[in-house]
């Protein structure tokens, strides 16, 4: 009888757990978006959006890649693209960092710019890591993102950079229970 019970609180204590890792991940991952950086001088920003895709057949590994027709996009996501995306009008950024040790990790484009000529387009792709005192799964993840922009006419050169952000953890709200809220004010 003491094998099942102790069993029992241990699968409670790991539901606990992994609940409240998820929630961390969650409430890091809603307050990382930032709104796109100013041009660099001599560009002009590029709007974007998001797609909001599941990529289920992509490569593993690093990977900054312009999608540019509908065979790319079924060769690098896995899956054909959205009916509404039309590779005559728009073209789409996939990045994708990698396999990553823990959860907490998120690919982010920052900016898409056309230099003013129109032959270069620039692109920042971004990762968000876990800070030291950030609660994250203890998984292996693969995080990318996917954005769609309208196809540049006259872009003959596509440039890269990369930013790598560190989250800082510490100020997020720690689980406290009900009596700990009274017995503060």
């Amino acid at each position: 009888m003491k094998t099942f019970f102790r069993k029992n609180v241990l699968g409670w204590a790991l539901v606990a757990v992994v609940s409240c890792t998820a929630l961390s991940d969650a409430s890091a991952r809603e307050g990382s978006r930032r709104p796109p950086r100013a041009p660099n001088p001599g560009e002009i920003a590029v709007p974007f959006t998001e797609l909001e895709v599941r990529a289920s057949g992509r490569p593993r590994g690093e990977l900054r890649t312009l999608l540019t027709s509908p065979r790319m996009y079924q060769t690098f996501v896995g899956s054909p693209p959205p009916e509404d995306l039309n590779f005559q009008r728009e073209w789409v950024i996939l990045y994708a960092p990698g396999t990553m040790p823990t959860g907490g990790y998120e690919a982010d484009i920052s900016y898409i710019g056309q230099s003013t000529d129109g032959r270069t387009l620039t692109i920042e792709t971004r990762l968000f890591e876990p800070g030291p005192h950030c609660f994250v799964t203890q998984a292996l993840t693969n995080p990318y993102v996917l954005a769609r922009f309208p196809r540049p006419e006259t872009t003959r050169r596509v440039v890269f950079s990369h930013v790598t952000e560190v989250r800082d953890c510490t100020s997020e709200p720690m689980l406290s229970r009900p009596d700990d809220e009274a017995s503060r004010e």
